[in-house]
């Protein structure tokens, strides 16, 4: 338990760079599947899925860049103990 009080802010920082790490990896997966969830029940012209399927991938890939860099970030500060 004292290991875990010492070090949740690097657990804490390691696993929000694994999630961004995992939105990165998959985002166009997650970008289809809105996508494919957005237009359930219609048709839909295919330069405006497109667009929407760009788009939805793109808003994955932001969040994923994200997390990734606040993560990475984290650790290495931890790391190094570097105060601000």
């Amino acid at each position: 338990m004292s290991l875990l009080k010492k070090r949740w802010k690097l657990i804490l920082f390691m696993v929000t760079f694994t999630i961004g790490m995992i939105l990165l990896q998959n985002c166009v997966k997650y970008g289809e599947q809105y996508v494919h969830n957005l237009m359930y029940g219609g048709g839909m012209d295919t330069n405006q899925y497109l667009i929407y399927l760009g788009k939805s991938i793109d808003k994955y890939k932001i969040m994923g860049i994200i997390l990734s860099i606040l993560g990475g970030v984290g650790i290495i500060i931890d790391i190094f103990k570097v105060d601000f």
